[in-house]
């Protein structure tokens, strides 16, 4: 983006797995450190409604570098029931207090997309944008985010194999919405 100081990551690929299983992964806050890269706690604050949901996240990160934190409202839309949705999560940073030694993420953007190839393939594009804020050097993060798109594309291909049947409810559920 013009003007910025930190670029927007964005990855695209397809996915061998089932669109709502994958969505299933995506939204399922209790187990997003089974996947998603440096996750040390992930729980959902506050249900808002069906697909709208307020969560905490904590990332670690190495000496001297201080974790990083966030608080994020998280909304799910259907583009199409059955082939498309949309994932979005936009920090919510002052909705609870900070934590002691670490650096609350105040501004970030995110969002899935994933599409229906066919019943056992999804199209997903995973674009971050955020500022991890602190006192770490510009070039730094540039450096050590650029690899943040594809291997949580990767994490998340991994836990589909690792989650076989395990979604079948959810399944269920937004197969009808």
């Amino acid at each position: 983006q013009p003007g910025k100081q930190l670029p927007e990551f964005r990855g695209r690929v397809t996915l061998d797995g089932e669109v709502l299983h994958i969505l299933g992964i995506i939204t399922d806050t209790s187990r997003a450190c089974e996947w998603a890269a440096d996750c040390k706690e992930s729980r959902d604050l506050k249900v808002m409604g069906p697909g709208d949901v307020v969560l905490y996240g904590r990332n670690g990160a190495p000496w001297p570098i201080a974790d990083r934190d966030t608080v994020m409202r998280r909304r799910t839309r259907v583009l199409k029931p059955g082939a498309e949705y949309r994932v979005e999560y936009a920090s919510h940073a002052d909705l609870v207090p900070e934590v002691d030694d670490v650096v609350r993420i105040r501004d970030a953007r995110v969002h899935f997309h994933l599409r229906r190839v066919d019943a056992q393939r999804t199209w997903v594009e995973y674009q971050l944008d955020l500022d991890p804020g602190g006192s770490i050097p510009k070039w730094v993060v540039r450096w050590a985010s650029r690899g943040i798109p594809i291997d949580t594309l990767r994490s998340i291909q991994g836990q589909v194999r690792r989650t076989r049947g395990q979604y079948r409810d959810f399944v269920r559920e937004w197969s009808v919405r």
